[in-house]
């Protein structure tokens, strides 16, 4: 029932996220007079693609962890303030493992909360400063910082590893796509 409540929740972060995606494209791109057509186009409508899936996405999560809520109430109709007869309960055995060769779960294999608020926290960031600064002095900063939240250990992979991703994503965006990629207000690299 937690984790029902957690997709749920998820569902709709990500709904209001992709809306909010949505009103950037739609607001962002006027005013900075890109509605002309051709690569600006391009820069909005893929966004808002994206955003479109991920809307009706979280909606089919959203609507199915109800189900699966409202199932689960309805098989199991006591709540937690209602106290349970034996007459209730079914009895169950938990069997023990045999022998030992049984791995122990290790914990650390799976993403903490505290890192999965630093990739978003780092997106955050990276999101204000591009505009700023611009992709070419943005990016490669925000695949460093990433990774290395994401605990790729050695620096040299982590740097060489940013510099590609950056340079692949200018080539697919800038090349294939024909999207504008962020100059910055600076005027760095533009």
């Amino acid at each position: 029932m937690e984790s029902e409540k957690m997709n749920l929740i998820a569902a709709g972060f990500m709904f209001l996220l992709a809306v909010f995606v949505i009103y950037l494209t739609l607001t962002q791109f006027v005013t900075e007079q890109a509605v002309g057509g051709g690569p600006f186009a391009n820069s909005a409508f893929y966004p808002q693609v994206i955003a479109g899936v991920i809307i009706f996405l979280s909606v089919i999560l959203a609507v199915s962890m109800l189900i699966k809520i409202k199932r689960a109430a309805q098989q199991h109709p006591f709540t937690e303030d209602e106290p349970v007869s034996e007459e209730q309960t079914i009895p169950m055995e938990v069997p023990e493992p045999e022998g030992e060769g049984v791995p122990p779960v290790d914990v650390a294999d799976k993403p903490s909360k505290l890192m999965i608020l630093m990739v978003a926290a780092v997106l955050v960031i990276y999101t204000i400063l591009l505009e700023l600064l611009g992709y070419w002095l943005t990016t490669p900063i925000f695949m460093v910082v990433l990774f290395r939240v994401l605990k790729v250990k050695n620096w040299i992979s982590t740097i060489v590893l940013a510099l590609a991703s950056t340079a692949v994503l200018y080539l697919f965006f800038s090349e294939i796509l024909e999207v504008v990629l962020p100059y910055g207000r600076l005027g760095l690299f533009g």
